[in-house]
């Protein structure tokens, strides 16, 4: 009796490691997919014509689009600034800011303020990196930021990280900058 009672405590540990085991596999699958899925961008084929269209209202607007979509996260969203945009075109202030309106008005775009910077929401009824399946109408931002090295006001090789004290206290974690550079383990 003894013995088929461990047999039957022996089973359910076994369907328990094999659940969980299957449980990692498909987390592992999902984590192989979406690495897989960062470096393409997917397109309707019915939005050709309207691309086709905005070459030819105008063209900065297309070159920025593209690389709006070529920087772009996996929530269709980017930080650019448009300093960064002229630099990469070699186009005007002026310029790059008509071909951003244009890309609003055709909805090819969404522009979301935070702060002084513009968020640059990609629609994803037209570009997208994730499969087709899971495509939906919401944004997060944990955006990309794209910066270039002529919009930094100082020399980043200069500067150092600062040493952070952590005190807890009534279980409450503080942080605070040490004069000495100690640091609390």
């Amino acid at each position: 009796m003894q013995s088929h009672i461990e047999d039957k405590r022996n089973i359910e540990e076994l369907r328990d490691a094999n659940a969980r085991l299957l449980t990692i596999i498909e987390e592992k699958d999902n984590e192989l997919k979406e690495r897989k899925n960062l470096n393409f961008v997917q397109m309707y084929k019915e939005n050709i014509k309207q691309l086709r269209g905005l070459v030819n209202l105008n063209a900065t607007a297309f070159e920025i689009l593209l690389i709006l979509v070529e920087l772009m996260d996996k929530e269709n969203a980017i930080l650019i600034s448009y300093s960064a945009m002229m630099q990469i075109t070699k186009k005007s202030r002026q310029t790059c800011s008509k071909a951003v309106g244009d890309l609003q008005d055709s909805n090819f775009i969404k522009v979301i303020k935070s702060g002084s910077s513009n968020v640059y929401m990609i629609n994803s009824n037209v570009f997208w990196t994730s499969d087709n399946q899971s495509k939906n109408k919401t944004a997060t931002f944990s955006a990309k930021v794209f910066v270039t090295q002529d919009e930094q006001g100082e020399n980043w090789t200069d500067v150092k990280t600062k040493k952070i004290k952590v005190t807890t206290l009534n279980g409450k974690k503080t942080l605070t900058e040490t004069d000495k550079g100690e640091e609390n383990e």
